[in-house]
């Protein structure tokens, strides 16, 4: 904080100070009146005569302030005296000389100060008239001329004061400050009227005569404010004020002055004024009792045209409203938006997924499942690593290569793509081509998608073919191998054979993994089924030892004649003919929960042979002669 300087000639300041015979003085009404309308004029809570002491600055009057003195060396008018125009802090908490100030810091909290100095006949500054708001400010040229022009007033009360005992001289200097008053109240933009209790206009100054287009003759000892006035609007506000205060209120003067009379404050409320040529326009008007001898004998109305706000206000609701229109549209557009990206990416072929540059999941579309049997929800949290396969060495390499190669992608390649063996629930591998891609997003992301890897683009042209596969217990390669055995025969095959194919191969794989390798039997899975816990009584087969160690074969040929594909468990077998030969569309067996799959199989194919002891089936499927 910064203390004040004191002036050069501070001895002449302050004997010239204690001429005037004013420090500790009662308040008096000329005084008050000149700090209510610097408040009102500057539209700041708090408006001070502050005149400089030796260690003080005492407050000859004071609106919105209890305390009548404060120290000099906090003072900002001790500051102020040393300008001759007006002295004006925008922000004191954000200004090195007063951001530390007790007066800043702490009640009453200023934050904008003006103040005009108060100067003699002999150029010696007393003090100041000041305004001050505890929000940040700035004052209008306006604003400040009219501040000065009143300090100049309020010097001039003082020099009446001082000249109290020449009664020729204190009628003169009041009629030049009354001339004064009248061309600061008349150079103000805004109307300012004064009228005696009855409500008839005493004074009407030449902003009234501006905004209203009436002179001071026709209104003067003529009338009262309701010519002006909307007497709609005057009946709604003695209605108002009739239930605030309890009473009957007349509709008309006394509708404007009956709150300031009650509380001896000044009421401001919107009014509209009705001008000479009968338009209208809306005023902000502040409403004062005048007090004489501790009684009211008249009241003073300020008011301002506050068209321009208002303008102004309706565009600012109007471009909220337009911002509002538009966000919402925005935020339906994105919406729509995010559903169809979650629709394309659950329908997907291929698995889509986002991680962290240390391969931590972060999302995983349902294709998961169908590839590598886990749910989303089991893969979310978990790092890549953990679904690769993991090899007898103890260093996975192509795991420890990805990694390496995520570290890299915010500096370096923003695209990666690399075929990766990743390990299914049933403990298969199963080879996946992966495309990873580095976004920021505000952090860095990769976003994924992984797919198996394509067959030959020639192979649509082959013409006979053959494979032979070995598999696990993994329920989620049956769909797979299903698709891959009708795709690798789709050249003879007609289009709508070929889902057929696929069902009647993915019957025969399924029945080889549940009858055959787990054993469980046509009994026990009806009471599974009818109790909702097939799915928990296979994954306690798969726990057994035993039964993780026996595998299921595939093979498959095909020629321009035929395809034929067999598949064998490792199972006890079963009577095959009987299930041939039930009869799947009868009332008994339609009702059962399974059992018809390889009665359906038979019709999709042209035979079905089981060989053995019943855990080894033959398909075969004979396609029609090129024409």
């Amino acid at each position: 904080m910064t203390q004040p300087p004191v002036p050069e000639n501070e001895s002449r300041r302050l004997a010239a100070l204690y001429s005037y015979d004013i420090l500790d003085t009662e308040s008096e009404k000329a005084f008050d009146d000149l700090v209510r309308l610097a408040s009102y004029i500057c539209n700041t809570p708090i408006s001070l005569v502050s005149l400089i002491d030796s260690g003080r600055q005492w407050f000859k009057a004071r609106l919105g302030l209890e305390t009548p003195e404060t120290d000099r060396s906090i003072a900002f008018c001790a500051h102020a005296i040393h300008e001759r125009d007006v002295f004006e802090i925008e922000d004191a908490s954000m200004d090195p000389r007063f951001q530390y100030n007790p007066l800043v810091q702490e009640d009453p909290n200023i934050r904008f100060y003006a103040g005009a100095p108060l100067i003699t006949p002999d150029g010696l500054a007393l003090g100041t008239l000041c305004v001050i708001d505890r929000k940040a400010g700035q004052l209008s040229e306006e604003q400040k001329d009219l501040l000065q022009r009143l300090a100049g007033q309020v010097m001039n009360q003082m020099e009446l004061r001082k000249r109290i005992k020449d009664e020729k001289r204190i009628r003169s200097a009041l009629n030049q400050s009354l001339g004064i008053q009248k061309a600061i109240f008349d150079s103000a933009n805004m109307s300012i009227i004064s009228t005696d209790l009855n409500g008839i206009v005493q004074t009407f100054n030449e902003g009234a005569s501006r905004m209203l287009g009436y002179s001071e003759s026709e209104i003067v000892g003529r009338t009262d404010p309701s010519l002006f006035h909307d007497s709609h609007e005057v009946v709604i506000r003695a209605i108002e004020l009739g239930n605030e205060l309890n009473r009957m209120i007349n509709p008309g003067f006394e509708a404007f002055v009956a709150k300031c009379q009650e509380t001896g404050k000044p009421d401001e409320r919107e009014w509209t004024y009705i001008r000479k040529d009968g338009s209208r326009f809306p005023v902000m008007l502040s409403i004062t009792p005048v007090f004489m001898e501790e009684r009211i004998v008249g009241y003073l109305g300020i008011g301002r045209d506050i068209t321009e706000r208002k303008r102004l206000q309706k565009e600012r609701q109007a471009m909220s409203e337009e911002i509002m229109r538009n966000n919402k549209l925005l935020e339906a557009e994105l919406e729509e938006a995010s559903v169809r990206h979650k629709h394309l990416v659950e329908a997907s072929p291929e698995m889509i997924f986002s991680m962290e540059l240390d391969g931590t999941i972060r999302s995983m579309n349902q294709r998961i499942k169908s590839l590598l049997g886990f749910a989303p929800d089991e893969a979310v949290g978990k790092n890549i690593m953990d679904f690769l396969v993991t090899h007898l060495s103890s260093f996975n390499f192509e795991g420890e290569l990805l990694l390496d190669r995520l570290k890299s992608m915010e500096e370096g390649k923003r695209r990666i793509q690399m075929n990766l063996a990743f390990m299914t629930r049933g403990g298969n591998q199963l080879e996946l081509s992966v495309t990873l891609d580095f976004v920021r997003l505000g952090w860095p992301i990769v976003f994924g998608r992984a797919a198996p890897l394509q067959h030959d683009v020639l192979s649509q042209y082959v013409l006979s073919s053959s494979r032979e596969l070995e598999i696990g217990n993994d329920v989620q390669l049956i769909d797979i191998i299903s698709k891959d055995i009708t795709e690798a025969a789709s050249r003879s095959l007609e289009e709508s054979e070929r889902m057929g194919v696929t069902l009647g191969i993915r019957e025969i794989l399924m029945n080889a993994i549940e009858h055959g390798n787990l054993g469980i039997t046509f009994e026990e899975k009806s009471r599974a089924l009818e109790e909702d816990r097939l799915f928990d009584l296979m994954r306690h087969r798969l726990q057994d030892p035993e039964v993780q160690r026996k595998r299921i074969r595939v093979g498959y040929k095909f020629d321009r004649k035929e395809l034929v594909v067999r598949v064998a468990d490792e199972g006890r077998g079963f009577d095959s003919e009987s299930m041939l030969r039930r009869q799947i569309r009868s009332e008994s067996e339609r009702k059962k929960l399974h059992g018809r799959g390889i009665q359906l199989t038979k019709e999709l194919f042209d035979e079905i042979n089981y060989l053995g002891r019943g855990n080894e089936v033959e398909l075969i499927k004979r396609f029609e002669p090129d024409s």
